[in-house]
């Protein structure tokens, strides 16, 4: 090696690269034959050289270096041509994996009280031209004291001509959602009819009964909104505050008081935290007639703290269109309230009028938000138009003859609810007079169970709007007396006496909501009966002499 070589050891590498990139034209063999032979001294003099001006670029060059070479002839690949067959097992072997093999189940093992809830459900064959029920298992007819026709006018020999009709014209589908080639004539007549009769600019016909609050909740109330809702609304209700993924705040069943200090509290908070209520929807839920209590809510009271504190109110009347006011148009009218102020009004089609779906009305801003935004009217395929028809008919069945019908529906409830209370062991839930009929275990305020020795019940007085005390309590009859706070005790036992009471032939359901969902677990279980206008006397006397048969 040179002079010149020794006192810039890379000089020679580094005209070599030059040459390279020149063009390579003046490069010898001897400067190829050299570089190569000095090449790890000329590699270690550069190595040291790095490692002195940048000690951490050294140390992850080398890491990666040692990472490829793992990767190139250290770790080991499988080769799925080349691997060996898995030894064979022998026969005695494989008896043994097949004696010994426990598969999961394709469903997976229910609950005690799941079971229960299966076992207490009745298998229906048919309904009767008169009514009645055919069950499985029971010989002679059976009442059907759960329906929820209150005016029985799907008896009416004018449904099933419109029903016909509409099968012979439009025959049985849709075909689609109402926005893709599902809205026929039948469902703009509909909701027109309904409006019309409602008093509101305009109405909306979704296809599942269930589905429209479910539905009209989330298209109105989204993420970081506030609802306001009853502790004892229905299933769809809390199903449509869970699907808007709103803040949901649930105040005491019918307790107006409770609401205004949830009202008030939620007011000195943004005053606290100087937040604009007005830059968040708020909503207010309620139904008409409570399906898991019976009651009616008092939406005058709700209209005034509505107005208090601006908020927007959603009414479910699917229970009480129909059955309250002086027309049938619901709890609106029968505190004589205009629809129109109430925001946002829902009630569905399988009570009253004969059919299945649902209708909401309002304003026309309400309706078309819903039909861009109402996720069971926009995704789901729309009514039959047979099913439509049925609800016009009736709609207009109801209105020729509704004065006729609600004198004979509120007779039937009063004199069947004043039977009821005479049942050993039973009293009545609500203190309202509606169709809808829940009967609790009866016992006395100082009677206690094993899971309830060290709590004792304290009676109190029902009224209007307190009739329920602390987390919703055991509701209270007249003198006081009330359901202690054992609902497993208490459901089982009620599930017996329904069971019994279809045998006997009179079919009545307990209500499983209460036990169910747990955001209502205070619910007393109860079983429900509904009044109907095709009640008998006699048909009255044998369902509270089957329930008082049952009950002992």
């Amino acid at each position: 090696m040179s002079t010149d070589t020794a006192a810039h050891p890379l000089l020679p590498l580094l005209e070599f690269i030059l040459q390279v990139v020149h063009g390579a034209r003046n490069i010898t063999w001897d400067q190829v034959v050299d570089v190569a032979t000095h090449a790890p001294q000329y590699y270690s003099i550069w190595w040291n050289n790095l490692f002195k001006e940048s000690p951490q670029h050294v140390l992850i060059e080398t890491s990666l270096i040692i990472f490829i070479v793992w990767l190139l002839f250290v770790r080991k690949t499988v080769d799925p041509k080349k691997s060996t067959a898995p030894e064979k097992l022998s026969n005695k072997e494989i008896d043994w994996l097949i004696d010994t093999w426990a598969p999961e189940p394709l469903v997976p093992p229910i609950s005690e009280k799941e079971a229960a809830v299966a076992d207490s459900m009745i298998i229906i064959d048919r309904v009767k031209p008169d009514g009645t029920l055919a069950v499985k298992g029971v010989k002679e007819s059976v009442i059907n004291a759960a329906s929820f026709d209150f005016l029985s006018i799907s008896r009416d020999p004018t449904i099933q001509d419109a029903v016909t009709g509409a099968l012979d014209h439009y025959g049985v589908g849709s075909c689609g959602p109402r926005g893709f080639y599902g809205t026929i004539d039948q469902h703009l007549i509909l909701e027109h009819d309904v409006a019309e009769f409602m008093g509101t600019q305009e109405s909306i016909c979704y296809s599942d009964g269930a589905s429209t609050i479910a539905s009209a909740i989330p298209a109105f109330a989204k993420k970081g909104d506030l609802l306001l809702v009853d502790e004892a609304c229905a299933e769809p209700i809390m199903t449509g505050a869970n699907l808007s993924r709103s803040t949901v705040r649930y105040f005491r069943h019918n307790d107006m008081a409770d609401l205004r200090r949830l009202l008030q509290a939620i007011a000195d908070e943004d005053v606290k935290l100087k937040r604009d209520s007005l830059q968040q929807r708020r909503f207010i839920i309620v139904e008409g007639i409570y399906r898991n209590v019976g009651d009616i809510c008092p939406l005058d009271k709700v209209m005034e703290l509505r107005k208090e504190f601006c908020y927007r109110v959603i009414l479910d009347e699917s229970l009480s269109f129909g059955v309250l006011g002086a027309t049938g148009r619901g709890l609106t009218e029968h505190f004589n309230i205009p629809p129109m102020e109430v925001d946002v009004v829902t009630f569905t089609l399988d009570t009253v009028l004969s059919s299945v779906g649902g209708i909401c009305v309002g304003t026309h801003e309400i309706v078309d938000h819903q039909r861009l935004s109402g996720a069971g009217y926009c995704f789901s395929a729309s009514s039959a138009p047979y099913l439509c028809a049925a609800a016009i008919q009736a709609l207009k069945v109801m209105r020729s003859n509704y004065s006729l019908l609600q004198q004979r529906l509120q007779e039937n409830v009063h004199h069947l609810r004043s039977e009821l209370a005479t049942v050993p062991g039973m009293m009545l839930v609500s203190a309202d007079a509606t169709p809808v009929i829940h009967l609790a275990i009866r016992r006395d305020a100082t009677t206690t169970t094993s899971s309830t020795a060290t709590s004792p019940v304290t009676p109190v007085t029902p009224s209007r709007t307190t009739r329920r005390t602390s987390r919703l309590s055991a509701p209270a009859n007249a003198n006081g007396v009330m359901v202690t706070t054992a609902p497993e005790e208490d459901w089982r036992l009620l599930v017996d006496i329904a069971s019994e009471c279809v045998a006997r032939g009179v079919a009545v359901v307990t209500n499983k909501f209460t036990l169910l969902n747990k955001s209502v677990a205070d619910l007393p279980p109860t079983i429900m009966l509904t009044v109907t206008t095709s009640y008998t006397e006699q048909d009255m006397a044998k369902i509270v002499k089957v329930l008082t048969q049952a009950a002992k």
